[in-house]
């Protein structure tokens, strides 16, 4: 569930100064979080870039041990200290891996998700995370066609898939990401909790208008995928929605 575990270290003590140190106590009084529009925003910023930088630490730290236990050569574990850039914009996709989630939505053209991770002056890096159910077929073979995208359009620095997804995996993403993206087919998505410890983070939601998102989606706490709402068909529909993403 959603709970105040899941605010990192930094935005807890950011808002033990500027809401109050027993803010966790009275947190559901709408009236104390007035004082959220006084924090500075160098302040907030100056937290979200902690939160990335660990991530990530822990992400080259992650690799290098999955690599280490799969027997790879140490000139192949060293070379993951040059992977991912806390400079670069890094958008997350962490989640269950099944089809209405469209985790492969972004891949719709791959050419021009290509350029746009590797655009000198605006660059991008995506960071993958989920697993499939052992029986969806489709979901593994999504959790593929990430890999072979970045293998095949050679993007590997800035495309990441993390196995063995888990609470602690998932802890670190939606400290550190920059923004979250959620892409479900609309009016499947029951809640979307992932979005929202994210946001707690201060992270930016780029989703769909389903599940939480369209109660807290003000214009200004993120961005609307609304493209594909007047498609029926649904390649149209993906190809509109991942157009309003590029």
């Amino acid at each position: 569930g959603v709970h105040s575990s899941w605010l990192s270290e930094h935005f807890t003590n950011l808002l033990e100064r500027h809401i109050g140190p027993d803010f966790i106590h009275w947190r559901e009084d709408e009236h104390i979080w007035d004082k959220i529009k006084d924090v500075p925003d160098e302040e907030i910023w100056e937290a979200h870039r902690k939160n990335k930088h660990s991530l990530m630490i822990f992400i080259r730290k992650k690799l290098a041990e999955d690599l280490s236990s799969r027997g790879y050569s140490v000139p192949k574990i060293l070379n993951l200290s040059r992977l991912l850039n806390p400079e670069y914009l890094t958008v997350v996709f962490a989640r269950r891996f099944a089809h209405y989630k469209r985790p492969t939505l972004i891949l719709k053209d791959n050419e021009r998700l290509k350029k746009i991770l590797t655009d000198t002056g605006k660059p991008v890096q995506l960071i993958f995370a989920g697993k499939a159910h052992p029986s969806d077929k489709l979901g593994k073979d999504m959790i593929k066609d990430i890999i072979d995208f970045a293998k095949d359009y050679k993007v590997e620095d800035r495309v990441i898939f993390l196995e063995n997804y888990d609470m602690n995996v998932a802890r670190h993403l939606v400290w550190g990401a920059d923004v979250w993206l959620n892409t479900p087919i609309k009016e499947n998505e029951a809640s979307g909790t992932s979005g929202m410890k994210a946001a707690m983070n201060g992270v930016l939601n780029l989703s769909v208008l389903d599940g939480w998102w369209p109660e807290c989606y003000n214009t200004q706490n993120g961005w609307a995928i609304t493209a594909g709402e007047f498609y029926q068909h649904s390649d149209l529909r993906e190809a509109a929605e991942a157009n309003q993403i590029y």
